[in-house]
């Protein structure tokens, strides 16, 4: 008896897992971009680890320490937002820098493969200039990185006032280049929904809303940029979102 008991148990265990695989097995299939989708759950990892590397307090206007960093102007603006922190906090800083080699390296597999399946699968081959602006984004953020630990090791060993300028004259031009790179990268994205019904094309503007709040905004204040790079972040959220509910009958529809 008890042995029918243990039997039927693990049955229903097997059972109720074959049900789940076999969910999943189908959403797949229904949402054809939902594999690609899943190339965005590292960047998650990179992004918690990163958060516990980099200060948490806003500076000089900004939303967060490595924008403030990243659109620093002065060698006033670097003493101001390194001069609160340890020895120790500045090398995690640098560590959160050299992570962040993989999280460009990570978002830039998931844009391209994103960008190849829409235009593969929609059949709309422009779509597929957004995978060499992914590879403009990820020199520029990758040299912008370079810059960025030159700057900590500039405020480190004290170096000179000089050094510190050009330095940041460098990553003045790389960071312009990666975010209004992304901007346009987004731009071309929209294009997909360029077409589409209202209740599909007015949530889709988002994508179109960097490039134009950059363009519209008449001064580059730290609020204003904060603004503009979460817009960035907030289309990436939304293409992971897009690629995980798009149903095979709406790409079907569309190509």
């Amino acid at each position: 008896m008890l042995y029918n008991v243990n039997f039927l148990q693990n049955n229903s265990v097997i059972l109720c897992l074959s049900s789940h695989v076999n969910s999943m097995i189908n959403f797949f299939k229904n949402h054809p971009f939902a594999k690609t989708g899943l190339i965005s759950l590292p960047l998650i990892v990179f992004v918690i680890v990163m958060g516990f590397l980099f200060p948490k307090y806003e500076s000089n206007g900004f939303g967060s320490f490595i924008i403030a960093f990243e659109f620093a102007k002065t060698p006033f603006d670097i003493n101001a937002l390194l001069e609160p922190l340890s020895r120790d906090e500045v090398r995690k800083v640098n560590i959160g820098n050299y992570i962040d080699y993989g999280f460009m390296i990570t978002y830039t597999v998931f844009l391209i493969t994103s960008f190849w399946r829409c235009s593969e699968q929609l059949n709309k081959k422009f779509i597929k200039t957004g995978i060499y602006i992914a590879m403009i984004v990820l020199i520029a953020d990758f040299i912008e990185n370079i810059f960025l630990l030159k700057l900590t090791d500039n405020y480190v060993n004290i170096s000179s006032q000089s050094d510190m300028i050009s330095n940041l004259y460098y990553l003045k031009i790389f960071t312009w280049i990666k975010w209004f790179s992304l901007s346009i990268l987004f731009t071309v994205f929209y294009s997909i929904f360029y077409n589409e019904k209202w209740h599909i094309g007015i949530p889709a503007v988002v994508f179109l809303f960097p490039l134009l709040y950059l363009i519209a905004s008449p001064s580059r204040t730290p609020e204003m940029l904060t603004t503009f790079t979460n817009s960035i972040l907030l289309c990436f959220a939304c293409l992971v979102l897009f690629l995980f509910i798009t149903p095979k009958k709406w790409i079907e529809k569309n190509r």
